[in-house]
């Protein structure tokens, strides 16, 4: 079961792909509802399902039973990283579906900074590098005066360093140097992403990275290749 589901995974871009991983999943944890790995993968169905949904009254319902799929992970193996990290993650997306207030009142921010914090301690490479993509781009986005630019590019930096092939951590990258008034740098990791290709298993995440990167440069510099 666990081999079919990082099977379909790999076809996530395909909606019948996960809508077979969620059935599986389901079928697979009602049977061993103890078994950790089939819980965090089908969290990771969920959440991708999710991701798919049009309306927001099913993505607020596809993320919500991520997010509980995700936490019961966290609690059957606390010592390993795939719970955590979905849990922020499936929290995050959760609340954004969410009133401002009801997302304050169930303590969104919160938990995912716990989560994906963990998930960092525990092993910050997991998925090409995904804690520290996340707590970059956390802390870029978090409301004045709780935006913290600096720890924003720290983590980002460190993921470029660990991870120089995720595409998305050099355009979130560009946004924080952008923000700090760091316009060659910004430039520099723009450029970079439309000089390369996403990686294989980041074609669902990354496919339209170039065309992101060149709508920046064009916003930012009004052009998109540095002057020769």
């Amino acid at each position: 079961m666990v081999a079919e589901l990082d099977r379909l995974w790999g076809e996530r871009a395909h909606s019948a792909a996960v809508d077979s991983a969620v059935a599986l999943g389901t079928r697979a944890a009602e049977q061993h509802p103890s078994s950790y790995d089939i819980t965090w993968r089908l969290a990771r169905a969920y959440w991708r399902k999710g991701d798919l949904a049009t309306e927001n009254a099913q993505r607020q319902a596809l993320y919500g039973a991520a997010r509980r799929q995700a936490q019961l992970a966290s609690t059957l193996a606390p010592q390993r990283v795939e719970g955590h990290c979905y849990y922020g993650l499936t929290t995050g997306d959760y609340g954004g579906t969410l009133s401002v207030v009801r997302a304050v009142l169930e303590r969104i921010a919160s938990t995912f900074e716990r989560e994906i914090t963990r998930a960092y301690e525990i092993d910050r490479d997991f998925d090409n590098g995904a804690p520290m993509l996340a707590l970059g781009r956390y802390y870029f986005k978090l409301p004045w005066p709780k935006r913290d630019l600096a720890a924003s590019r720290r983590y980002l930096e460190e993921l470029r360093q660990r991870h120089p092939s995720v595409l998305l951590g050099r355009v979130y990258l560009a946004e924080t140097d952008y923000a700090l008034g760091d316009d060659a740098a910004a430039r520099r990791e723009l450029e970079y992403v439309l000089s390369h290709d996403p990686l294989p298993d980041r074609g669902v995440e990354e496919g339209d990275i170039k065309s992101d990167a060149q709508q920046q440069l064009q916003q930012w510099f009004g052009r998109t290749a540095t002057p020769g």
